[in-house]
This record gives C-alpha cells, structure tokens and sequence, in this order.
C-alpha cells in the first residue's frame, strides 16, 4: 500500500494545526523521517508517540509501537536541527525493545493523566516556545493532543515520561 497522498498529509496537517503553523506542520514528517499522521493514524496495534519540537533546541521524537504479540519496540530520533527553523538531520537514533513492566508504566501514565479526556488544542500557542505533540492509537481508536510550551500537566508529564522511558536527557532547559 502507498503512503497518503500530499492532499491527504494536507487535511491531516489541517485537523492538527492552525493555519500559521500549517506550512510548518505538513513539512513535519518528512523532515523528520516518521509517519505522518494519517499513516500513524492508519496502522495496526497499539502506539504512542512525542513529538518535541522546542524553536531554540533540536527536535525529538519518541514513539512506543507495541505488536499484537505484545512485543514492545521504543524508537528515539533526535535531530541536528532547530525545532523551530528546521529539523537538520538526524543525529541519534535508538530502537530498543521495551519490557511488560515498561508498557504497564506507560499505559498507566495515559490512564493517569487522562489523555483521553483532554481537549486537543492548546489555549494558546506563541512565538518561542516548543510544540509537544502526543499521539495515541490503541484499540482501533487514534487520538492527538497538542500543546504549546506547558509548564506543568498532563501533556508535560506525558512527554517527560516517555523522554525518561526513551533514556533520553535534553540538554539545555525544558520548555
């Protein structure tokens, strides 16, 4: 099966952002090498994914896929880049496999924070700052929630859980 078509990353860039983060947005997965939403949105079993994209500092991305066998894989990519000028090229790149216990962890974290109960956009979004993006698809169901640059709540505490699970420190200051 091919990819989506650009009219269709387009309609999913539209569902996601607003309309000056657009041009940005539809650049977002290939830039960063990683399915777009409608192919993540697409797929089978059950998946988690942050996208940090913070505009002084290089983006990440950390995804979890977890197989109908209940094999567990996290992938980290982090990117040369500037999240909010470019994405540069990617400069660590992990797949490790993920343990029961790591997955418990995690999808208690969802349940914890109530992920599926928060509204999808942010109040507001700003110049400097960071986007964090978190992605879920489990039980046939996807779901997204986008905030800018949070400084406490579950969107946070989402990401730096997977960021901790992923092994990752982020140099610099978190924003």
């Amino acid at each position: 099966m091919d990819g989506p078509t650009s009219e269709q990353r387009s309609l999913a860039a539209d569902r996601l952002f607003r309309p000056a983060e657009r041009p940005f947005a539809e650049s977002l997965w290939p830039a960063s090498e990683e399915l777009s939403t409608v192919e993540f949105a697409a797929g089978a079993g059950e998946a988690y994914r942050f996208v940090w994209m913070r505009t002084f500092a290089r983006p990440v991305v950390v995804r979890v896929e977890v197989a109908s066998d209940r094999r567990a894989r996290l992938i980290l990519k982090v990117f040369d880049g500037q999240g909010g000028y470019s994405w540069g090229r990617l400069a660590e790149h992990r797949s490790v496999p993920l343990g029961p216990m790591e997955i418990r962890r995690l999808r208690l974290g969802f349940y914890a924070n109530r992920f599926r109960g928060l509204h999808p956009y942010p109040p507001h979004s700003g110049l400097d700052g960071s986007v964090w993006l978190v992605e879920t698809r489990y039980r046939g169901r996807y779901r997204w929630v986008y905030r800018w640059t949070p400084k406490s709540g579950p969107i946070r505490r989402l990401g730096l859980m997977m960021l901790e699970l992923a092994g990752h420190r982020p140099e610099g200051r978190v924003y």
